[in-house]
């Protein structure tokens, strides 16, 4: 009876020959060289920083993937808005300087298509350059007709008489066009958008 509490003691503890023993109990040497054994192997076990390094990495790797992933993104986001800026501009540039006519005859005469050409592709030809080859977008989709994307370009019509007051003013949205990660994690696209104002000037 007495081995089986002993044993019962020895499983409860889980390391049942680390365990004090009871007063007037005494350990034989088998159970002191076991117990001994175990302590060792536990201090040993708790001393061994082998595999730490593989350990770290595991936990650091994927904050720092998350992390640089989210750069990335910022970074790729910052650009495509920085185009949207120069687009804008350009556009309320060019229709800042247009006059369709001067004194009733015709001067230098504007499109507010090729104002749109320059803002979405850089180019006033639009989407295809002079030598016939494809322009590429300054904003991944940034066009006519894009969801989400839009251009307004005021006045309509450029001033025949203008004034001090006049004023030339462009707009221009776009869905951010993140990578399928982003899109994965946030979910919601994010509009990127610039509004830019000037003087008309005229030629």
């Amino acid at each position: 009876m007495e081995r089986l509490r002993r044993a019962r003691r020895a499983v409860k503890t889980g390391f049942g020959f680390l365990s004090v023993p009871p007063a007037g109990e005494v350990r034989g040497p088998l159970q002191r060289e076991v117990g001994q054994n175990m302590r060792f192997l536990l201090k040993k076990f708790i001393s061994d920083e082998r595999g730490v390094v593989w350990v770290e990495a595991l936990l650091a790797i994927p904050l720092l993937t998350i992390i640089t992933i989210g750069i990335l993104e910022f970074g790729t986001m910052m650009w495509q808005r920085e185009q949207l800026q120069n687009g804008v501009r350009d556009a309320a540039r060019y229709w800042a300087r247009c006059r369709p006519t001067d004194q009733g005859a015709s001067y230098m005469p504007c499109s507010i298509q090729t104002a749109r050409n320059i803002a979405f592709y850089g180019d006033p030809r639009g989407s295809v350059d002079a030598f016939g080859d494809p322009n590429p977008l300054r904003v991944p989709g940034w066009y006519d007709g894009a969801p989400g994307a839009t251009l307004d370009i005021l006045p309509a019509t450029p001033p025949t008489a203008p004034t001090a007051d006049s004023l030339v003013s462009v707009e221009g949205r776009v869905l951010y066009q993140g990578s399928p990660l982003y899109a994965a994690i946030l979910g919601d696209a994010v509009t990127l958008g610039y509004y830019h104002t000037t003087r008309y000037i005229g030629w």
